[in-house]
């Protein structure tokens, strides 16, 4: 049987090569190739296809052949490549799949390349389309921060928290906005404390909040503020 499906497979390799072959000859032959367990001969059909289509005004097909070669390299291990050839799908797929392979390339990024920059690129661009997208918005922030961009994790955070819903997940997230606005030095304790503040009435759970406004207020002596304050998380108890 092996011996038959090679040369099918080879009589699909040249027929795919004729002037004007369509993508099922193509398709079929990567099916058998893969049956066969020959990722080269799989990719080799790929390829010339794809340099075939690139070349010619027929695109519709060129996403399809470009993903499945990416997959390929992907599991070859040439992962730099995988990436390029997603990307360049991604930019002539339907939305819904382009939408896919730029969450593949930021996963390859994310994991197996451990590239942060790119990651993010992958991620900002699918946050540009749909600003309110928690899939992409959501990595994109551990992304920034495990780089280390403070600037970005604020921007962000000031950007999405408006369509969070849970209250308590929206001020963990405002409250993390002002602290790391604090350790860069944007705010002082005046432009500090309203924020805080807004933080604990919206959430009276934010025990870190709460501990931030008292110091704050501890500092800067307002004693009054915070008797209000303690006597508050006492209620509360």
């Amino acid at each position: 049987k092996e011996g038959q499906e090679r040369t099918l497979v080879d009589a699909l390799r040249l027929r795919s090569e004729l002037l004007g072959s369509a993508v099922g000859t193509v398709r079929e032959g990567v099916d058998v190739a893969m049956r066969l367990g020959d990722g080269a001969l799989a990719a080799g059909l790929l390829e010339r296809f794809v340099e075939a289509r690139r070349q010619g005004p027929e695109v519709a097909d060129l996403p399809w052949a470009l993903g499945a070669l990416a997959n390929l390299r992907e599991a070859a291990g040439d992962l730099r490549k995988a990436v390029e050839l997603k990307r360049e799908a991604a930019e002539i797929a339907d939305p819904d799949v382009s939408r896919a392979l730029k969450f593949e390339v930021a996963r390859i990024a994310t994991g197996k390349l451990g590239d942060l920059a790119l990651a993010a690129e992958a991620y900002e661009a699918l946050y540009r389309a749909d600003p309110a997208d928690r899939e992409a918005w959501e990595p994109l922030l551990d992304v920034y921060r495990k780089s280390g961009d403070r600037r970005k994790v604020v921007v962000l955070l000031e950007a999405v928290v408006d369509y969070v819903e849970d209250a308590g997940e929206r001020a963990r997230l405002r409250l993390e906005r002002v602290r790391t606005m604090m350790e860069n030095a944007e705010l002082d304790d005046a432009a500090a404390a309203p924020l805080l503040r807004d933080i604990v009435d919206e959430d009276g759970s934010q025990v870190e909040a709460a501990l931030m406004l008292a110091a704050i207020l501890d500092r800067t002596g307002d004693r009054k503020g915070l008797t209000e304050l303690l006597g508050r998380g006492s209620r509360r108890a």
